[in-house]
């Protein structure tokens, strides 16, 4: 999770998956005949060689070879829509963990170092004496935005006639269980948006870090990570992600972002196996230019949702919160791994935690315990697998279920009176069948049951998520626009 890479090779699963990427598709060259074609030189076109007169008086890139290496045998060819690695999914666009966590460490721990210092420790040494001038190193900026531009402008720079570009917007391969996100483009690399954002959130939460362990000595990471990644924000509204583009200009101002990234550039160079030698002069040029390229790629091309339009309520400043108690009745009739990513989606947007909302998964035949009533997310997945679910019995039996309901509800009133917190939390039954249905006898018995149960617990609302034909469970809910859904 921590660490970000990028897997280009071929799958073999590229045209489903790719074409699957929303609207917006790999350009992938092609033949008069349609067929997918390589270039000689890699996957970009390369411009014809410029004449003797073309070439400027000072050059960026020396014509000094660092190292000649001989491959063979090595496939080039790339995927329509590579794996990034490391990639997260949030409300405010996906973000690489990597440059998140280690901008909060070295927020923790700032050090200014410079650049003379650091060249003394390269292991090339003869090279480190031709640095001329020397540059501080923030290591909160070259753990975040600074490090990235510093491999886009070295990498790209020494790259003949090749404009320098950052940004590599790409997908997840599923919202409900997203764990592969892949990118829409087949070159430049070295700064995804998701590696944009999180070198962005980072570097926010590093240059804060000390201040916000100082107003609060025990806070604990993942709480940091929690209100940031929410419309709470870290101890005030300014600083959560979905005011990340806001505060892009504000913490990374566009003449620091160039001296960090410049004096990063001249360090990661002596490290980095580029095949030409990239002058002093030439190093801040393509610095300069990356840094350029950043700064107009996050306005524009970083459409992510604003804090307003992800908000619950429109211009609404309060932190509206889920406190429940919910009773999941599941029918394992679905295929396990159909309805787990169901019931996990649903689960992780309902703010399930020890002040928020618990949950019980049951079975819909005859109310045997599934998972525990929790209120962990990690209980999920530990308890609830393959196995447990082909355990149970499948289908529903809704007038069976009643008499369990009311025994939790009657338990649950109890459990309330004696900690005197009656009517605090909401009662949410939700049940989960696919195919199966009550017969006419059965169902005017459960309505029946039904009616009687909600005189004791009134506060109780029931959901249905169903297969099949939704419609067949009208008469048992208060209101079937509302409280009856379509799977």
């Amino acid at each position: 999770m921590i660490s970000t890479s990028v897997d280009t090779a071929v799958r073999g699963d590229e045209n489903i998956r790719c074409n699957q990427l929303s609207q917006y598709r790999s350009r992938v060259p092609r033949n008069a005949d349609g067929e997918e074609t390589e270039f000689e030189n890699g996957d970009t076109e390369q411009d014809p060689e410029p004449s003797e007169d073309e070439i400027p008086e000072e050059t960026l890139v020396d014509t000094e070879i660092e190292e000649q290496v001989e491959v063979t045998n090595v496939n080039t060819a790339i995927s329509q829509c590579p794996v990034e690695n490391g990639v997260l999914l949030s409300q405010w666009g996906a973000f690489s963990a990597g440059p998140v966590l280690t901008g909060i460490a070295a927020g923790l721990s700032p050090q200014t170092v410079t650049t003379r210092e650091l060249l003394a420790l390269s292991r090339v040494v003869g090279r480190s004496q031709r640095q001329q001038q020397s540059f501080q190193v923030d290591n909160r900026w070259a753990a975040t935005l600074a490090g990235d531009l510093s491999e886009v402008a070295l990498r790209q720079g020494s790259a003949a006639n090749r404009n320098i570009a950052v940004g590599a917007s790409g997908t997840f391969n599923s919202t409900l269980i997203p764990r592969w996100y892949f990118l829409r483009q087949r070159e430049f690399f070295e700064m995804t948006d998701a590696e944009i954002r999180g070198g962005i959130d980072g570097l926010i939460m590093g240059l804060n870090a000390v201040e916000w362990r100082n107003r609060f000595n025990a806070i604990k990471l993942s709480q940091v990570l929690d209100m940031y990644y929410s419309h709470r924000g870290v101890f005030e509204r300014r600083f959560r992600a979905c005011n990340r583009n806001t505060l892009f200009p504000e913490v990374a101002p566009v003449e620091q972002l160039r001296a960090q990234t410049t004096a990063f550039s001249t360090v990661l160079d002596k490290d980095m196996q580029l095949r030409v030698t990239l002058t002093p002069n030439g190093i801040q040029a393509f610095s300069d230019s990356a840094v350029e390229s950043l700064s107009s790629y996050v306005p524009q091309s970083l459409n992510d949702p604003s804090c307003a339009v992800t908000a619950i309520r429109p211009n609404d400043e309060n932190i509206w919160r889920t406190s429940a108690d919910l009773f999941i009745f599941l029918d394992t009739s679905w295929p396990f791994f159909e309805i787990n990513g169901v019931v996990a989606h649903l689960l992780h947007n309902l703010d399930v935690n020890r002040f928020g909302t618990s949950y019980t998964i049951m079975n819909a035949v005859d109310g045997s315990i599934i998972v525990n009533k929790t209120n962990s997310l990690s209980d999920l997945y530990a308890i609830w697998n393959l196995t447990t679910h082909q355990a149970h019995p499948q289908g529903v039996e809704f007038p069976r279920l009643l008499p369990t309901l009311q025994t939790l509800m009657a338990n649950q009133l109890d459990h309330e009176r004696a900690a005197s917190s009656v009517g605090g939390r909401s009662k949410i039954v939700l049940i989960i069948p696919n195919m199966s249905g009550v017969s006419g006898a059965d169902s005017d018995f459960a309505d029946e049951r039904l009616r009687a149960m909600r005189e004791i617990a009134p506060d109780m609302e029931l959901f249905f998520l169903s297969g099949g034909t939704a419609t067949r469970w009208n008469r048992f809910v208060r209101n079937p626009r509302t409280h009856i859904h379509q799977l």
